[in-house]
């Protein structure tokens, strides 16, 4: 599997290729299932039933489920693996409202910030910006000082923001190098050229707040590219990768202005945290904190600097 796009991937079997388009359901039944595409389609579901899957299958749907069920067709070929027995179709939370995370990435940059400035600095109407804006005042995360709204206490609101967030969505693949995760970060921004491309987990961490050997790079790119010839090796998973590339949904990623240190372009510092602490590894707690800690410190006026909008 490779990435694309945010919604689009290659799948790869052999010498044999085929660009699916992503399309996402929360439960699939049967009444569920779209339409045949109009180009060659995944379709992704947590779970389904066995009627489901057929009625998938007669509209030319490639399908994948988190119960392991998977039909696709690459090429002339298809490659299938069936569940046994009835699946049980489960209704999954509906889609994160990345509005929401980006006014807290903003709200944690600091200073306090007015609600105008939020809705400005979000991409959300100052509408939408408002009803945010209540409910983390309701939850007792933010409130309104003189100069505008500001967390009650910064770092129950970041852990708050990191152990709420669903993960940036999108489309991933897997990579493994026998590099250093620097390294790879750097032939890995090399390799996606002229794309927009930010560096996360371990490399970010290791550049911000040395702590731990760097294991795992998160690159997040706006479109894909193929990372073989580039030193890397295609995987099956997370658990065998030692770099993921990840086209994101989720528009928050993107710092509103470019942070290069080292020559190497930053994620949003709240998705580095976040990334770092759902990394592999004993210690991501210790890293997490020491990051954090150079963040607020060292690093709070170049971050602050990137999280100002650019002039259009």
């Amino acid at each position: 599997v490779e990435t694309v796009d945010a919604n689009h991937l290659r799948l790869r079997s052999g010498r044999q290729s085929q660009v699916v388009r992503l399309h996402r359901l929360s439960v699939l039944t049967p009444s569920r299932v779209p339409p045949s595409p109009a180009e060659a389609g995944l379709l992704v579901a947590p779970t389904a039933t066995r009627k489901a899957l057929a009625t998938a299958t007669d509209k030319n749907w490639n399908i994948a489920t988190d119960a392991g069920f998977f039909r696709l067709q690459i090429g002339g070929r298809i490659i299938e693996s069936r569940p046994r027995g009835e699946v049980k179709a489960r209704r999954q939370p509906g889609p994160p409202s990345w509005a929401m995370f980006t006014l807290g990435r903003r709200i944690l940059t600091g200073p306090p910030m007015t609600g105008v400035a939020l809705a400005s600095a979000s991409g959300a109407s100052q509408s939408r910006t408002s009803r945010l804006v209540t409910r983390l005042v309701t939850k007792g995360l933010i409130e309104r000082s003189a100069g505008g709204y500001r967390p009650v206490d910064w770092r129950a609101f970041l852990d708050w923001w990191v152990s709420a967030y669903p993960g940036p969505g999108g489309t991933v693949s897997y990579w493994a190098s026998a590099a250093s995760a620097t390294d790879q970060a750097r032939a890995a921004a090399l390799a996606l050229g002229k794309n927009r491309v930010a560096i996360s987990a371990d490399p970010a961490a290791d550049i911000l707040a040395p702590w731990r050997r760097p294991t795992l790079t998160v690159a997040y790119a706006e479109r894909g590219a193929p990372l073989k010839g580039h030193g890397f090796v295609a995987v099956g998973g997370a658990g065998e990768a030692t770099l993921i590339l990840r086209a994101p949904r989720d528009p928050g990623v993107w710092l509103p202005s470019p942070w290069r240190v080292e020559d190497l372009p930053l994620a949003d510092p709240i998705q580095i945290v976040w990334d770092v602490a759902n990394s592999p590894g004993a210690d991501r707690a210790q890293a997490v904190d020491r990051l954090v800690e150079a963040l607020r410190h060292r690093h709070l006026r170049d971050w602050q600097e990137a999280s100002v909008r650019s002039p259009q």
